[in-house]
């Protein structure tokens, strides 16, 4: 029987509660989702790398570790630093 996607997920090591789509990542910006998939596709923005790519067909789906998010925004001062 086939496993689903948050099984894989957590094979990696990884609960699926500390990562987050472009959606989630782009609120925790305040950014749009666009803004965000332009970050993401930039070498310069040096925006991390996601810890999964998930494919159905066409569609492409992302995610990202919340912490890592939440540390290149710190470090761009797109958000406030934990001392703020």
């Amino acid at each position: 029987m086939a496993q689903g996607v948050g099984h894989w997920i957590a094979s990696l090591g990884v609960a699926t509660g500390d990562l987050v789509g472009i959606t989630e990542a782009a609120q925790l910006l305040g950014v749009s989702r666009q803004r965000l998939d332009q970050l993401a596709s930039d070498s310069r923005a040096d925006f991390p790398e996601p810890v999964a790519v998930i494919t159905n067909g066409l569609a492409k789906a992302r995610r990202w570790h919340r912490d890592d998010v939440i540390a290149w925004g710190r470090a761009t001062g797109r958000l406030p630093t934990e001392d703020a």
